[in-house]
């Protein structure tokens, strides 16, 4: 189902690393995807509004009051890692 759509696109992937976007943390779909990336030895990283669901995940936190502005937060972050991974390559 629905829950399970990016769990089976991990199926194949054993190394490297998933990187998730979600504002609340509790969708099906993106826990499922978090546990079939760890069952196969991907690293996670997960940008958040503060919650944690899951053991063995590197979150980026965006604690604001609105999901627009959590959402306008993980853009801001996610360039600012991309600048930080980029410059050590």
């Amino acid at each position: 189902g629905a829950e399970s759509m990016f769990a089976r696109e991990l199926s194949g992937y054993h190394c490297g690393v998933l990187v998730v976007f979600s504002t609340s943390m509790l969708s099906k779909n993106i826990t499922q995807a978090i546990r079939q990336a760890k069952f196969n030895g991907l690293g996670v990283i997960a940008f958040s509004s503060g919650i944690e669901t899951e053991n063995n995940v590197q979150y980026i936190h965006a604690r604001c009051a609105s999901k627009q502005c959590v959402q306008e937060a993980h853009g801001m972050l996610l360039h600012i890692l991309v600048e930080k991974v980029e410059a050590q390559t």
